[in-house]
């Protein structure tokens, strides 16, 4: 048994000691798109603190049960993983979006280009020249600038476990060592050095 899986177990032996359950692990994965040409990649995944595997939220206890199936608890509300807590638009934040406004076209809706003006290919002109991540509101969009998400929203958004597929917390991946070479060439036996013939004595 690996030195973490150990201490997660003693910590959810402690809880149940003391009459507690272990709260289960929410994981708020991926990034706020910065425009609308980018993929939003964002997704919330829960999961059992005591085994790892992948659960959905609000159940009482761990559905492994032949393996755990340790009682569980969960919060009323999480603080929101996509803008740190802040509630402000990641999008507006990390590209200097001043006021809220378009970043390519400046909130104009469209750009300048050879003498045409061309609608701008971020906001397309139908956001009013506005962020398309937060419409212009400055507040991150998916806990609309309350900081927290519920408890409701994560069990309505969140991606429920595939079956048939292990789906275990995500955890630190360490260095693997250095693979040795496939074949190892056979350290050829070292060849005998010839002797210095002696000299034969000179005929009579």
């Amino acid at each position: 048994m690996r030195m973490r899986d150990a201490l997660a177990l003693l910590s959810v032996a402690a809880l149940a000691a003391c009459g507690g359950k272990p709260a289960g692990l929410v994981k708020m994965m991926g990034l706020t798109p910065n425009t609308s040409l980018q993929k939003d990649t964002r997704e919330i995944r829960c999961f059992c603190p005591s085994c790892g595997s992948q659960i959905e939220m609000g159940v009482k206890a761990c559905p492994k049960g032949k393996v755990c199936g340790v009682p569980l608890s969960w919060k009323d509300d999480y603080s929101c993983g996509f803008c740190n807590g802040t509630g402000v638009c990641q999008a507006c934040f990390l590209m200097e979006k001043e006021g809220g406004k378009c970043f390519n076209c400046k909130g104009k809706g469209y750009i300048t280009y050879q003498g045409k003006t061309p609608p701008c290919p971020d906001c397309k002109g139908k956001t009013e020249g506005k962020c398309t991540i937060c419409k212009g509101s400055q507040k991150c969009d998916f806990c609309e600038g309350a900081q927290k998400i519920s408890k409701d929203v994560i069990k309505e958004r969140a991606k429920k476990p595939s079956e048939g597929e292990e789906n275990v917390a995500p955890v630190e991946k360490k260095a693997e060592a250095p693979k040795p070479p496939a074949e190892e060439k056979k350290a050829e036996a070292p060849k005998e050095e010839k002797k210095a013939e002696e000299p034969k004595p000179a005929d009579k």
